[in-house]
C-alpha cells in the first residue's frame, strides 16, 4: 500500500514538472508576446543592454531591485565609488558587510 502511494506521488510530480516544462518550450516558440516578455525578463536578471520598454539603456542590479543608484566618495580615499561596490577599487577599505 505504501509503495502506491509513494508511486503516485512520484508519477504526479513527475507529470506536473513535464506540464511545466511543455508550458515554458510553447511560451517561448509562440507567436504571442509572452516570448518578447519571457526573453525582457531574461535580459533584465542577467543585466543585458535592453530595458523592457525597448529602449537601449543599461540596466544595473540597483534599478532592477527598485533602489535608486548612487555615486559617493570613499571615505578614505575619496574615489567615487557606487551601489555595486563591495569595497573601494581604489584603496581596497571594505564598504559593506
Amino acid at each position: 500500500m505504501i509503495n502506491m502511494i509513494g508511486y503516485s506521488v512520484v508519477v504526479g510530480a513527475a507529470v506536473c514538472f513535464l506540464f511545466l516544462l511543455y508550458y515554458l518550450v510553447k511560451a517561448t516558440t509562440d507567436d504571442s508576446d509572452k516570448y518578447n516578455y519571457l526573453k525582457d525578463i531574461v535580459e533584465i536578471v542577467f543585466a543585458n543592454q535592453k530595458s523592457p520598454e525597448g529602449q537601449d539603456a543599461k540596466v544595473n542590479s540597483a534599478t532592477v531591485l527598485g533602489v535608486e543608484p548612487f555615486e559617493e566618495e570613499c571615505p578614505a580615499c575619496e574615489a567615487p565609488v557606487t551601489q555595486n561596490d563591495r569595497n573601494c577599487p581604489v584603496c581596497g577599505l571594505k564598504l559593506m558587510d
